[in-house]
This record gives structure tokens, C-alpha cells and sequence, in this order.
């Protein structure tokens, strides 16, 4: 995974520059690396099938984050959208490059 991946805030066109919003990217960029890996980690344990809620239950991380994070992955193709659901979200399946 680049370092790249981490330096930019993925939803800065959702937010549309808010200073709140930038000032939160700022804060989360300290912790964003080891926040993926975490997920990776759980992803490859888990058999390389998660969602949002069950990251944020057994990792014990807040959702704004874990989607996020998910956000990034999805960008970078690490992980990738099935048409499984489970708990109302949407499964990804874990991509070994």
C-alpha cells in the first residue's frame, strides 16, 4: 500500500472544504495507516470478507472512521464491493496484489 494513500482526504469533495472537516483530516492523518492495517489485518483473519459494522464492533473503532478507511481501500483496490450484504452493509472482499 503507497503512502500516498493517506496523505489526501478522501471525502474533502463531500465536504466541500469545511475547516471543521479539514482540521478533523489533519488530526485522523497520524493514525490513518495503522487504522488500515488494523482492518487489513482483521480482513485476512476474518477470510477476507468484512463490512463497516463488524469492523466497528470487533475492532472497537468509530464508524466515521472505519468508513473512511474502507474508502481508502476501495480507492487503492485493496478491497472491493460484493453483492453481499450483511448487517445492511455492503460485504468487500479482500484483494492480494
Amino acid at each position: 500500500m503507497q503512502t500516498e494513500l493517506f496523505t489526501d482526504d478522501i471525502c474533502k469533495n463531500r465536504h466541500r472544504n469545511s475547516p471543521a472537516s479539514i482540521d478533523a483530516n489533519t488530526r485522523a492523518s497520524k493514525t490513518k495507516a495503522r487504522d488500515a492495517a488494523r482492518i487489513l489485518q482483521f480482513a485476512i483473519k476474518v477470510g477476507g470478507r468484512v463490512w463497516l459494522k463488524q469492523i466497528e464492533r470487533e475492532l472497537e473503532m468509530l464508524r466515521n472512521s472505519v468508513s473512511a478507511r474502507l474508502a481508502e481501500l476501495k480507492a487503492a483496490g485493496v478491497l472491493v464491493p460484493t453483492d453481499e450484504r450483511a448487517e445492511g452493509c455492503t460485504v468487500l472482499r479482500l484483494v492480494i496484489k
